[in-house]
């Protein structure tokens, strides 16, 4: 089973994840900011960082990205639908948060659903689950789900953002309860972990879902 380290960042409290397994060959999941904790976390654990994965291109999960690839000389990952917004971070940065703004990641290698990815004996899966925006993916890695932005354990992504489609949202997370187990553990982009069972019953209300 992987090693899972969460490093709370920046003032939408994004999750970023710095995933382990054996021979501590390791990969970043949506470093959003704070890259001196992820730095002092990989320093401690004396991980092998081979690459940065983001769930999608919001500025709050992309604050990080460039100086952990620049640190580790890790590539990016990122969905190719995505590629609008990424251009776009520092807009929709200035426009909800009026601060500084961050480095534009180059995409050094493009997401494609279904793709299996191996970083040393660390192998991840990837699932496009578009809806909170068009390039957003879920990461599979041992028996986890990386969920970013897609789905929290008490509400579904949000879908009033530019990219946002709610019909979309909807059928990814029908895709997930159809090819998931309900116990698989669910690592969401901002709050707690739960279990895809736990988000099912909360969506099970909502009259237009058909998980």
């Amino acid at each position: 089973m992987a090693d899972v380290a969460t490093i709370v960042t920046g003032r939408w409290k994004e999750n970023c994840y710095v995933v382990s397994g054996a021979g501590r060959d390791a990969v970043v999941i949506d470093p959003g900011g704070e890259l001196e904790r992820i730095e002092a976390h990989v320093a401690q654990a004396k991980l092998n960082v081979h690459a940065v994965l983001n769930t999608h291109a919001h500025y709050d999960h992309l604050g990080a990205v460039v100086g952990v690839a620049e640190r580790y000389g890790a590539p990016f990952h990122l969905h190719p639908a995505d590629a609008d917004l990424l251009v776009r971070a520092n807009f929709y940065r200035a426009l909800f948060l009026g601060e500084d703004t961050i480095q534009i990641p180059a995409v050094d290698a493009p997401l494609a659903d279904g793709a299996r990815l191996s970083f040393g004996a660390l192998e991840v899966g990837v699932v496009h689950t578009p809806g909170h925006t068009p390039g957003s993916v879920c990461f599979e890695c041992e028996g986890e789900l990386f969920t970013g932005d897609t789905v929290m354990a008490r509400h579904l992504g949000r879908t009033d953002l530019p990219g946002g489609d709610r019909e979309q949202l909807l059928a990814s997370v029908a895709l997930l309860a159809e090819r998931y187990e309900p116990a698989t553990a669910l690592r969401p982009g901002h709050g707690e972990p739960a279990t895809l069972a736990d988000v099912l019953s909360r969506l099970a209300a909502l009259p237009e879902f058909q998980g």
